[in-house]
């Protein structure tokens, strides 16, 4: 479904995808930085951030935030 969004931007969807592939497959969870991202994708840390907001926005993503660690992400369905 994210791949298909005509509403997230190129990059947002590369962040889902990088976050999938990240997850445990136990918690379904993934615990990635946004620098380890903006890293793994030669992106900007601000465009990573930008994603992940969309991809919460539009109910693709859940997200806990933690300072100084890594944020905690969860896969939700979607609803455009």
């Amino acid at each position: 479904m994210v791949v298909r969004s005509q509403h997230l931007p190129h990059l947002a969807a590369r962040v889902a995808v990088f976050l999938a592939m990240e997850m445990d497959a136990n918690h379904r969870e993934a615990t990635s930085t946004i620098g380890d991202i903006a890293a793994a994708l030669n992106a900007s840390k601000r465009g990573v951030i930008s994603a992940i907001e969309q991809l919460e926005t539009h109910k693709f993503l859940g997200v806990e935030r933690k300072r100084h660690a890594g944020n905690r992400y969860w896969l939700l369905f979607g609803r455009e």
